[in-house]
């Protein structure tokens, strides 16, 4: 039984920078919410000192103030992206001091069931983003990284994967969620040792397409050349380093499970 509106089974964390592609993973987190009935909160961290510089304690809290309510106003303006009726229950968060360390103390304390951030190209087009890497490594919840040509009409019937030689358990419910009236098999991607007597893998899903890569130093290249090419809409990992690597390699969303 789907739980009512006013009763979320989950609890959704995003993080955003206020970027241009903010709004693309705000949306995102929107339709993600609809689909398992999550709550979200919006967080957004901003060093005091990338505010006030060098001004004078008096001129530095008339800035800190003014920026409080630009920014405020520009998170309020975000939430009214939800179409009116969806009823989703959203808040907003606004910190200042530094990022990494308010972002790890904000997830301790709120404890969501998810939380959703995006990843940023450096100059050279390269994905690259300390925050993600850090969130991937501290967060003892299930993250998904998202890129800035992501953009999710719906959650339903999704094309999932999983990457990885054993089922993690956490997180597990979330995507049965996610796979409710999905009938489109789950595709299963490992690296083995050719040499190897490895365990079968417990099948949890009525329909699989198994891709096994023979481990070696060009196997996770070749795996993110199928997850593309087999339109993988959503990769879930449970190994944080290699989901660390995959953030940075694939272009398809990647879901690391707690």
């Amino acid at each position: 039984m789907i739980p009512k509106k006013n009763d979320p089974k989950y609890r959704i964390s995003v993080v955003l920078d206020l970027s241009k592609n903010s709004d693309q993973v705000f949306i995102n987190a929107v339709e993600m919410a609809k689909t398992i009935n999550a709550s979200i909160e919006v967080l957004h961290v901003k060093p005091a000192i990338d505010v006030v510089k060098r001004e004078s304690q008096f001129s530095a809290i008339d800035t800190i103030y003014k920026d409080d309510r630009e920014t405020r106003a520009k998170m309020h303006s975000l939430i009214q992206h939800v179409p009116v009726g969806e009823e989703l229950p959203i808040a907003y968060t606004l910190v200042y001091g530094n990022v990494k360390n308010t972002v790890k103390e904000h997830l301790e304390q709120h404890k969501p069931d998810i939380v959703i951030l995006g990843k940023r190209r450096n100059r050279l087009g390269l994905w690259a983003d300390s925050l993600t890497d850090f969130v991937v490594s501290e967060a003892k919840t299930n993250v998904l990284i998202m890129g800035e040509d992501h953009k999710f009409h719906t959650f339903r019937d999704l094309n999932l994967g999983f990457f990885g030689n054993e089922m993690q358990l956490k997180g597990l419910e979330i995507i049965k969620d996610l796979k409710r009236d999905n009938d489109k098999p789950v595709r299963l991607f490992q690296i083995k040792n050719q040499d190897a007597n490895e365990p079968q893998q417990e099948n949890l899903w009525k329909k699989t397409v198994s891709y096994v890569f023979t481990e070696g130093s060009n196997a996770m290249d070749g795996l993110v050349s199928y997850v593309a090419r087999t339109n993988t809409q959503l990769l879930c990992v449970h190994n944080k380093a290699q989901a660390r690597h995959l953030v940075r390699k694939s272009n398809v969303p990647i879901f690391v499970m707690a």
